[in-house]
């Protein structure tokens, strides 16, 4: 039988994943293509470095049904890049009729099956396609802007709510972005479908020579506990780094008297540090070496939308988990029997108290993190518990 072609349009190009958003995205087209789909992802914008270097516009193969185009013209980079610069969302990505679209895109849509945009803003691709059309959230987009900045804010719900309008099927993250737009759109309700941010547990195998590895070349010693937190240069990521830093700095003497270690992987800071218990590794190849070598995970959150992808990878990881309860949102925990939740006031005591469990505790304690929530981040299972025909 041949297999279904599935369009999936970004605006930035999505292999390697770095950062929350590219994992959602990674691993729903791999899910995709892993379930009988051809997948072909089409990236209108690359990498810094590539237009740094002046890498033409190209594609990669990521699997037998899997593999991404990814545009890296002059003019859709310079509009990317100027929207980041301003702060400001993907605004241009509306006015991708007027801009034109490279040629390599419009063959695909001619042999897509379906379409799915990643992110509502590309909702004026519909005009280029008349078959099925999907799609991916991953935030309330108009929760994100600064509430100082109400036309703004006002301008992305109105591309969202159009972005929805367009949409055969919306899929969203979590249960709190769909009960946003259900409130103000109910009539679409009935196309509004739950698919949480999800990994692929297998990628997340133990390996005990790669974990001390990775502990020999950071300089962390056996009798060390690490506290790992993973984040990309979104705003929420940021905020909670910097209460990081300000947390070592007053704490940095209990740490070492602890034998504890924050370790920080990911663009949220791209400067590297290497000191005695606070280890910034900035971007990186590869994360499985870094939640290999970690003891526990570590998300101090307090901001933004969505469901955390590195909750579902701390979890896929089985690491212990240490969260604030927004930094949990979206997923199923009890207190002290599947996570340890803190607040900014009582962080260092609640590292303390999980480095004082035994294996045994915190093997229970993972045990029912994983139990409670592996139905829901295993993205395979997730697609087909969707009651949608592709």
């Amino acid at each position: 039988m041949k297999k279904k072609k599935m369009l999936f349009i970004s605006a930035i190009q999505v292999f390697p994943a770095e950062s929350g958003g590219q994992l959602r995205s990674a691993h729903l087209t791999r899910s995709f293509s892993e379930l009988g789909y051809d997948v072909r992802i089409f990236s209108l914008t690359g990498r810094k470095e590539d237009y740094l270097n002046r890498r033409p516009s190209g594609e990669q193969i990521l699997g037998p049904s899997l593999k991404e185009f990814t545009h890296r013209g002059e003019l859709y980079g310079f509009l990317q890049w100027l929207c980041y610069r301003l702060g400001l969302p993907p605004l241009w990505l509306v006015l991708i009729r007027l801009l034109g679209l490279p040629r390599a895109l419009k063959t695909e849509l001619v042999q897509a099956d379906f379409v799915m945009i990643d992110f509502p803003y590309l909702y004026p691709m519909k005009s280029y396609f008349k078959g099925p059309f999907y799609v991916n959230t991953h935030n309330a987009e108009f929760e994100l802007v600064a509430e100082g900045r109400p036309f703004l804010k006002a301008l992305v719900k109105k591309i969202e709510l159009k972005g929805i309008a367009a949409a055969d099927q919306v899929l969203f993250c979590n249960d709190n972005d769909r009960q946003v737009f259900a409130k103000l759109t109910p009539a679409d309700l009935t196309k509004f479908h739950l698919l949480p941010n999800g990994v692929d547990p297998q990628s997340f195998a133990p390996d005990q020579g790669l974990r001390e590895k990775t502990r020999r070349e950071l300089g962390i010693s056996d009798e060390q506990k690490v506290f790992l937190f993973t984040g990309s240069q979104y705003a929420p990521n940021k905020e909670a780094f910097s209460y990081l830093e300000e947390f070592y700095k007053t704490h940095q003497f209990e740490l070492s008297r602890l034998n504890l270690v924050v370790l920080v992987v990911g663009t949220v800071c791209p400067e590297m540090r290497n000191e005695p218990h606070f280890k910034v590794m900035g971007r990186v190849d590869s994360m499985k070496g870094y939640f290999l070598a970690a003891d526990f995970g570590l998300n101090p959150i307090q901001l933004g939308s969505g469901t955390n992808v590195k909750m579902i990878e701390f979890l896929a990881a089985r690491l212990p988990i240490l969260s604030t309860p927004f930094g949990a949102r979206g997923l199923s925990f009890e207190d002290q029997k599947s996570i340890y939740y803190f607040d900014r006031t009582n962080l260092l005591s609640t590292m303390e108290q999980a480095g004082l469990r035994s294996q045994a505790e915190l093997t229970a304690l993972t045990t029912q993190a994983w139990n409670s929530n592996h139905a829901s981040i295993d993205m395979k299972e997730a697609l087909r518990s969707l009651e949608i025909s592709w």
